[in-house]
This record gives structure tokens, sequence and C-alpha cells, in this order.
């Protein structure tokens, strides 16, 4: 509950305290009071502990809350009886039922049930302790909010959350509570956006994304946006979708894929890469096709995908094609080259058969592919190589290995290939012919030999 006598002590001293400073923001009483002036000598150096309050403690009408709305602050508090508000300063938080605020500036309206959250001016003049709302399991982050318990709906500004992994960053959005209806049983909040951008960037200013004056987010569920473009760098670009839709759901799903990044290069330009759509096929398996994108005139398409059973197998495979343009800077002829990548890697579990194991690597490009590789160290690697083996151990009289094998090399500058297919070893284990175990062992006994079989 209240401290009644904290409460008393700041409304007395609530003349001598200017509630908004040239900001507009709040000034934390703590900055303001001078201690000699209440009998202190000296400030205790041992933090007060925060204030606590419930709006149960003051008069309501009939048509309240359906619950006690919880509210604490660490700096401070201060009651205005006559607006019915309550202004708290510094890690404050208000709870009702699921819903939990925190922000260092929060003024909480008992008459009409509002709320409003914001930051406020710290000791170096940087704004600090912004907004946090959690409902449930969705969470945002905003410049600024003001919820309403009573009806279930708030406005919030630049509204920051994450849905699957795609962050929406909004310019004013509206969120209600429970506005969707799942099923009987089950509802969802809706976030309605303006002037949004979806993108996997992290940074505070996006890198990159999708631009969109209008968005209605069903958390957990789908993203339906209007007219929008692809933005890089703060810059439009002349790729426009008329509408679209994006899967929220939790899990593998059928949805876009955002690109990883983007870059610039000196010979194409600005360009995006991986932007494709995922594709989960069964429980075992899925595969994605990705697409590149340069302002250059270079263009191309691939699939990946990957597959896994426990205790069997896993391994994953890339295939890409793509189309480079290059200029002659004598002639300012364009000549397009065409390039193809091949990698397959298989894994056998060891506990799939006790006898035979089957897998490898196969890694196959044309010379100019290694125009693609964006890491220094694949870059340097002149050479590409693929090893793909099939082994079986052979038990009863005469027990052996039997192993076959592809194994291939590429020199990329000098474009030579060398393919050994197929490669073939047999190989028994030690035998002694004349061996019979029994007392002491004979001079004869000790002949041993082995087979050795390989064909190329």
């Amino acid at each position: 509950m209240c401290d009644h006598d904290a409460v008393n002590r700041f409304i007395d001293l609530s003349d001598t305290i200017p509630p908004f400073d040239s900001t507009g923001l709040y000034t934390p009483l703590d900055s303001l009071i001078d201690p000699t002036t209440m009998g202190i000598d000296s400030l205790d150096t041992i933090p007060p502990p925060p204030f606590t309050g419930s709006t149960a403690q003051y008069s309501t009408s009939p048509d309240s809350l359906d619950a006690e709305v919880n509210y604490s602050s660490y700096d401070s508090m201060r009651v205005d009886f006559q607006a019915e508000e309550i202004h708290l300063f510094g890690q404050a938080s208000v709870k009702y039922l699921d819903i939990n605020l925190t922000a260092d500036h929060i003024i909480l309206n008992y008459g009409t049930n509002l709320v409003w959250a914001g930051p406020r001016i710290d000791s170096v003049g940087e704004l600090s302790g912004f907004p946090e709302f959690k409902d449930g399991t969705q969470d945002l982050t905003a410049d600024s909010l003001r919820y309403n318990f009573r009806t279930q709906k708030g406005i919030v500004y630049s509204a920051v959350t994450t849905q699957d992994d795609v962050i929406v960053r909004g310019g004013r959005s509206k969120f209600i509570k429970n506005a969707y209806t799942v099923n009987d049983t089950t509802t969802s909040d809706v976030i309605f956006s303006e002037g949004g951008i979806f993108t996997t960037c992290t940074h505070k200013n996006p890198h990159f994304g999708i631009r969109c004056a209008r968005a209605k987010i069903v958390p957990g569920r789908l993203a339906v946006i209007g007219a929008s473009n692809l933005e890089i760098m703060g810059v439009p670009t002349p790729l426009w979708l008329p509408f679209g839709f994006f899967p929220l759901k939790s899990g593998r799903s059928t949805g876009l894929l955002f690109p990883n990044d983007f870059e610039y290069s000196p010979q194409w330009g600005l360009g995006l890469r991986d932007v494709g759509w995922f594709f989960p096929i069964g429980e075992h398996f899925n595969f994605s096709v990705l697409s590149d994108f340069y302002v250059g005139g270079r263009y191309g398409v691939g699939v990946a995908g990957r597959y896994r059973k426990r205790y069997k197998y896993s391994g994953n495979f890339n295939i890409r094609y793509d189309v480079l343009p290059f200029e002659n800077t004598e002639t300012g002829q364009v000549t397009r080259r065409r390039t193809f990548i091949l990698n397959l890697n298989h894994q056998q579990d060891q506990a799939a058969h006790p006898t035979a194991r089957f897998g490898g690597n196969i890694n196959f490009q044309t010379s100019q592919a290694q125009n693609l590789i964006f890491n220094d160290t694949r870059v340097q690697q002149n050479t590409t190589r693929s090893n793909f083996n099939f082994t079986k151990t052979i038990t009863g009289a005469v027990p052996g290995t039997f192993t076959a094998g592809l194994s291939h090399d590429q020199n990329n500058q000098s474009r030579e290939i060398t393919v050994n297919f197929p490669d073939i070893n047999f190989q028994t284990q030690t035998i002694y012919p004349f061996r019979d175990n029994q007392g002491q062992e004979r001079w004869f006994e000790k002949f041993q030999f082995r087979y050795t079989g390989e064909s190329k």
C-alpha cells in the first residue's frame, strides 16, 4: 500500500517544486529538496525504499477496473488529488492483470484509468528510461505511450517490436488488446502502425528494410502491409509492392526471407543478398529459394536446403546460378558471364548402422564463381576439393573392410579438374590360417597373411 507520510511530505513541498522543466518533462524531486530545510543534517547513505501503492486505496466508481493497479517508483512519487493523478519518477512501474509497464516517468490517472509513460532527462542531459510495455507474451518499447486500462487500447509512438526475428519499427501505432479472435478460447492483440519499417537490421536506424505507410500486425500470427517499397540507408528504391503479408508464426512455417545484409560492390554497386522464400517440407527437410539483386546488373538465384533425421543422417546442399556483368574499361563493351555452384554435405549418424557408413562432401564451381565469395579466407583458396565415400565392415570367416569413393580436385586459376571415380579398396584383417588357440603356440601357427585389393 501507499506510504501516506511520504505522500503528505511531497504534497507539502509541492508549492516550491515546479511540475515541469523547460523540456516539458518532470524534474526528479530528489534533485530539488534541500535536506537542511527538513531538519536533517545530511542525507542517509542508505537509499530509501521504493515508493509503492495501489489504486485500491482511492474511492472508485461503479464502472471501475476489474482488478487493482499496483504501482511503484524508486526515485520519488507525487500525488495530485485535484487532477486525480499519481506521478512516478525513476524506475517506475505499473502493473494491471498481465500488463506490466515500466519507464522512468509514469503518470497514472486513477479517475480516467489512463496511464502515460515516457523517458526522463538523466544527469548528463540525455533521455533515459524509455517505456517498456509487456502484455503476456507481447513486448514492445517506445519513445512514449498512452494506455487506457478500461478500453484496453493505447497509442504508442516509435514502437519497436520483434516478431519471429523480424523487427517492426512503427512511427505511430495503435495497440488493442484481445482484438483478434483465434478460436473459441484464444484471442490475440492487434497493432495498427503508420510509417513503419520491417527489417532484420538491429540498428536503431535500420540500414535496410521494407517501408510501408500502414500495417496491421497480429503478434505471433500475421502482418499485413499496404503499399510499401524497399529502403536502403534511408533512401527509397524503385522496388515497390502494392501490398504484402508476412507469416509471424513461431516454429517452422512458409514465409518470406529478409536479406541477411546489404553491401556495396565496386563492380556492381548496391545490392541485396539472400532474399527469398522458405519452404518446410515435412518434419525432416526444408529448403529455401534465394536470390541476389544488384543495381549494376548482377543477379542470381539459388536453392539451399537442410535435412536431418535423428540417429540416422543429416546434411545440407546449395545450388546457385548467377549472371555477372563485366565492362571493358577501354571499349565500354559489357560481357555477361554465367557461374554455377554446387555444394553437398551428407553425414551419417554413428548410431545409424553398425557396419556401414556413407557420407562426405561435394564442392563444384565454375572459375568465375570466386567473384561471389565474400569470405577473405575462401577467396585465397585456389583449390576446391570433394570427397564422398561408402565404407562397409565385413564380418565372418574373412573379416575386412570395403571402401568405394569419389574424389575431385579443381584448380580455380588453371581451371584444371581431376576426378577419381570409382576408387575402390578392399582390405582384410590379419589372418592366421594355422592357429587353433589351444596349448602352446607352435612355429607354423605364426604364419599370417593379409589381402589388399585396389581399383581406380
